[in-house]
């Protein structure tokens, strides 16, 4: 199954609603999350699509996940089975605080990859296990910080909870990738919409040795929204 970049999940979604003659009210109707504001965000590439956001795509369009995005289409493969095999509900499950998740730790090479593969990697590839409210998306996960971006307020070693699937307000701070498939944990400001009805943002850095970086200027993927922030202590 050959994987799509978000681009070119980006331009199969702006083909598929090319016959779409109110984007608002196709939004609205299909549960869009995000309505006809993530709609333009994922047709112009700036968010990828999300899995709740794909399936509303394939039920607004009437086609199946797979043309909307194979990535999904992986992404729902690669999960774990709900139930051991043999076990029926409410036998031999482990007991979890009610409430509780676990939430995968990346890297910053390992949060690029999974923009493009959809997939989180393997449990014994991740930095760690963060344990957290259940209140995120499926897709969270905590990202442990690299650099001095965003210092002081974050620094290198700190663990951010990122939501794919939370979007972001101006004054949040969230992930991006860049060009070079980097990843960047930026401040989230919103400049207005261009002139193809495109949001146009710029992601701040909250120490002045970086640049700031402007949506319509560069390639840039928003890929999560920080909703927790987890402070190492010097020498933890």
């Amino acid at each position: 199954m050959k994987i799509w970049t978000i681009e070119e999940e980006a331009a199969n979604l702006k083909r598929l609603l090319s016959t779409v003659k109110s984007k608002a009210e196709f939004a609205e109707k299909a549960g869009i999350p995000g309505g006809s504001s993530m709609v333009s965000q994922h047709q112009s590439g700036n968010r990828p699509i999300s899995l709740e956001a794909g399936i509303a795509y394939a039920k607004g369009l009437k086609v199946s996940l797979f043309e909307i995005s194979p990535r999904l289409v992986k992404m729902v493969s690669d999960l774990p089975p709900l139930l051991p095999d043999g076990d029926t509900p409410g036998t031999n499950l482990p007991e979890f605080p009610k409430g509780l998740r676990q939430y995968p730790v990346l890297s910053h090479a390992q949060a690029a990859a999974l923009a493009d593969d959809g997939a989180f990697p393997d449990p014994a590839e991740t930095l760690d296990i963060e344990f957290g409210k259940d209140n995120a998306s499926p897709g969270a996960f905590f990202l442990a910080l690299e650099g001095d971006a965003m210092s002081p307020e974050l620094r290198e070693g700190d663990r951010v909870r990122i939501d794919p699937q939370a979007s972001p307000r101006p004054g949040d701070h969230v992930l991006a990738r860049n060009g070079k498939r980097q990843v960047l944990l930026r401040k989230y400001r919103v400049r207005g919409v261009g002139e193809d009805g495109i949001e146009v943002f710029d992601l701040v850095p909250l120490n002045e040795d970086h640049a700031v970086l402007r949506s319509d200027r560069n390639r840039l993927v928003l890929l999560g929204t920080v909703i927790e922030h987890r402070r190492r202590l010097r020498g933890s």
